[in-house]
Formats: C-alpha cells, sequence, structure tokens
C-alpha cells in the first residue's frame, strides 16, 4: 500500500460547491491499514533527511514516493484573501520543493467541514491537514488556553511585538507538554501550534473615545478570557459563530467584535464596525488556530513528513507578512467607512490592566500545568526574541496608527526578502527541534 491519500487531481485549490465533492471521496486508504501496514508505507520513503536540507536534497529523497494529494482546510475564504495568500504560499512551497511528489490541495472557506467538526475529519480522511481553531475547543484544551491567556503579559505593537508574540506563543506550546498531549488526544500531529492571526483588536460600530462607550455594549468573544477583558471594559460578552459576525454587527445584535487585524479586513466587519481600538500597554486574549495533519500523517515517508514541517517557515513568513498587510488595511478600511484606529482612552486601558492582572492570576494558579513556570517561560522567550528581533533590525519606528509610513517590508504578504532572515531564525532557535524524527 501507499501513503496516498486519495486521487491526485488537476486543481490544487478547492472553494465552496467544488470541495463538497470530497465528501463523497471514500476515506483514506491508511484508515484500514494495521500498524505493520503503516511501518512498511513510513519505511518506504527510506531514511530522512537533515534539518537544513537544500531543495535539491529533498526532491532526490522522493523521487521514488508514489505522489500524494492532500487535502488542506483554512478558514480563509479565498485565496486571494490575505490570509488565503499565506495558505497558498505554504502549499506551493510544499509542492515545489517536493518536485511534485506532495501536492496539497487547499480548501478555502471551511467547505468540507464546518470548523466543530474537523477534528473528526482529520480522523477519518476527509482531511489531512487543516487550520483548527483551537480557542474553540476550551473544554478539550484546557492547558492550550492557559498558554493563550498567559500572553496578555506581552505589550501589543505593530512590529516587534507582532513577532515577540507569534514566536513566543509556538515555543511556549512546543515546549508544554500538556499542550502537546492535549493535540496528541486529539489524534493530531502539530506543525503550527499557534497560529495568532495577527494582533487582536476590538471593532466597533460606534465611536468607544471613553470608558463610558463600553457600558451595555454587547460585544461578541471567541475565548472565556475576552469575556473577562469585556466585563472589565463595562460590556457584556456574546458568543456569535465566525461565519454570524457580520450580519450581527450590521443589525446591531452586537455592538463590538473581537478579532484579528486579519478577521477585522478580511470578513469585512470594518465595513460596518470602522472604530477599531487597541490596547497600548498589554494585549487582548487573541483567538488563535493551529496547523495540524491527521491519521493519514502517519502513512507518509518520514522525509515527506520533514518537508511539510520544514516547509512550514513558508507559512510563518506569510502569516507575518499578512499580519502587517491586514494593520496597514485596516487602518485605510476604517478611515475609509468613517471611522479610524484608535488606541483605548486611558481609564479603558486602567481597566483592561486590571483584568489582565486577574487573568495571569488564574494562569498561576492552574490545575492543567505549572502556570508560574509557563509565565515565567513566556516572558523568557519574549526577552529572547525582543533581542533577536534587535538584532535583526525588526523594530519599531512608530504605532499602529502611522505604521504604513515607517514599515519598511514591501507591503506583500509573501516578502521573502524582508521577513527570510526572521524566519529562519525561528526554525533554527525553535522549530529544529520538534521536526519528525
Amino acid at each position: 500500500m501507499t501513503a496516498l491519500s486519495r486521487p491526485r487531481t488537476r486543481s490544487r485549490i478547492r472553494t465552496g460547491a467544488r470541495a463538497a465533492a470530497l465528501l463523497a471521496v471514500p476515506l483514506l486508504a491508511l484508515a484500514g491499514c494495521s500498524k505493520a501496514d503503516r511501518a512498511d508505507a513510513a519505511a518506504s520513503g527510506g531514511e530522512g533527511v537533515p534539518a537544513g536540507a537544500s531543495m535539491e536534497d529533498y526532491q532526490q529523497a522522493l523521487a521514488d514516493m508514489e505522489p500524494v494529494s492532500l487535502a488542506f482546510q483554512v478558514s480563509a475564504a479565498t485565496a486571494e484573501s490575505t490570509s488565503g495568500q499565506r495558505d497558498a504560499a505554504f502549499a506551493e512551497s510544499v509542492e515545489e520543493w517536493s518536485g511534485g511528489a506532495i501536492e496539497i490541495e487547499v480548501v478555502y472557506g471551511n467547505a468540507v467541514v464546518p470548523p466543530d467538526d474537523i477534528a473528526g475529519a482529520l480522523a477519518d480522511g476527509r482531511l489531512d491537514l487543516a487550520h483548527w481553531l483551537t480557542s474553540y475547543h476550551a473544554d478539550e484544551m484546557k492547558a492550550f488556553v492557559d498558554v493563550q491567556n498567559s500572553l496578555v503579559s506581552l505589550p501589543s505593537s505593530p512590529l516587534q511585538g507582532e513577532i515577540v508574540s507569534h514566536f513566543a506563543a509556538q515555543e511556549a506550546s512546543f515546549g508544554s507538554p500538556e499542550v502537546m498531549a492535549e493535540f496528541e488526544a486529539q489524534g493530531m500531529t502539530v506543525l503550527n501550534p499557534y497560529n495568532t492571526f495577527g494582533a487582536t483588536a476590538l471593532a466597533c460600530a460606534d465611536e468607544k473615545s471613553a470608558q463610558a462607550n463600553f457600558d451595555d455594549s454587547q460585544i461578541r468573544a471567541n475565548a472565556e478570557a475576552q469575556t473577562q477583558q469585556i466585563e472589565a471594559l463595562g460590556g457584556s460578552s456574546v458568543s456569535l459563530q465566525l461565519a454570524e459576525t457580520y450580519e450581527g454587527l450590521q443589525r446591531n445584535v452586537i455592538q463590538c467584535t473581537f478579532g484579528s487585524l486579519t478577521s477585522i479586513m478580511g470578513f469585512g466587519w470594518v465595513e460596518t464596525a470602522a472604530n477599531v481600538y487597541v490596547p497600548k500597554d498589554s494585549s487582548f486574549v487573541s483567538g488563535p488556530g493551529s496547523i495540524v495533519a491527521g491519521a493519514s500523517w502517519e502513512g507518509l515517508p518520514l522525509a515527506a513528513q520533514q518537508l511539510i514541517f520544514d516547509r512550514i517557515v513558508t507559512y510563518n513568513l506569510a502569516e507575518l507578512g499578512n499580519s502587517f498587510v491586514s494593520s496597514q488595511a485596516v487602518a485605510a478600511g476604517a478611515e475609509e467607512n468613517g471611522g479610524g484606529m484608535h488606541f483605548l482612552d486611558e481609564q479603558s486601558s486602567a481597566l483592561l490592566q486590571e483584568g489582565n492582572a486577574q487573568i495571569l492570576d488564574s494562569v498561576r494558579e492552574s490545575e492543567n500545568l505549572d502556570g508560574a513556570a509557563l509565565l515565567s517561560e513566556v516572558e523568557e522567550s519574549a526577552e529572547k526574541w525582543r533581542g533577536i528581533t534587535e538584532e535583526l533590525g525588526y523594530v519599531d519606528e512608530g504605532d499602529y496608527l502611522d505604521f504604513a509610513d515607517w514599515y519598511q517590508g514591501s507591503g506583500e504578504v509573501v516578502d521573502t526578502e524582508y521577513l527570510t532572515p526572521l524566519v529562519d531564525r525561528f526554525y533554527e532557535e525553535v522549530l529544529a527541534a520538534h521536526r519528525p524524527k
């Protein structure tokens, strides 16, 4: 048998009705295989390749591999969206580096299964890879939630703060045995444990220039700790699915929503909630996701597993580029729609910091892991990445409001020239220790 998940097709990107055809595809050939069969399949690719291998090395290692096509479901609406460009760049990188032996078919808009069913689809073979909305599964991922909450200790800023949070979150997640055990219990292999989507902001239909403006506001939250932050500001939290948020804002069911800058722009929320607020001296809780593999992962040759894992550097590069592009786009889009991007007022900022202190106390007292140790690890990781960003020249020269004026990148999602030194360092510092062996 082979590690082939389903027949190859010419199309690598599926959306909408085209993706529905996946539901009729038989389960993975591997689903009914014995452990011995799977071991044979993995062994068919021979030994792995060392970290830092070239494209030519990988293509030689996979030259005799039977081609595979892997379905990768993501939340991005289309390949043209900023986050969709990130997903497509990762897929294209894997295909190029494998010499065409591994094709990743990107399924946009959660078109195969809704977010709540992703774990089941990964287990039964309808999906091979997925962008899992981890923050939606707090009951199953309690240690992960502690990592999520621990990050409110990190101050936000559009460049250095974004990079530090992005890498510290992954380093803390990879470094927590409890978090990794939670993914394993879901039958998942982790490629990227914590995808922040970029800085989290609060998008509101009306101006919130003073703390009193938050009183009685209905605000969408997608994490328990965000509810604590909303209450600290004086508002009331509402649980609303991602797909229902635009209409909720449009119909005034909610007056504000938490969301990454990527989501605020990508899902069009800035059109109806054009007053966008970011904290100055603290952070809003993020609503993260993870890049994970399912049951078919075991049947891939070791060299194929290593290649897919190694090319996560492309995903990280484009995720950072996506965040920086979205920051600029939200500022421009908010102004175009009659609002703007603002810092929280002084009183709201103080109340948010009080709420965040309570969140950190909860992490410290966690029964899911050693919370005090986690907070120390997050701070140590953040301090390390502050040093690395300064060493490499990724430092803030302004703030969110004038980011477009001083940002030195190209303004493209896939900004290879500007971001490669950074993600190469991330590979050396974090990813290399966790690649398949």
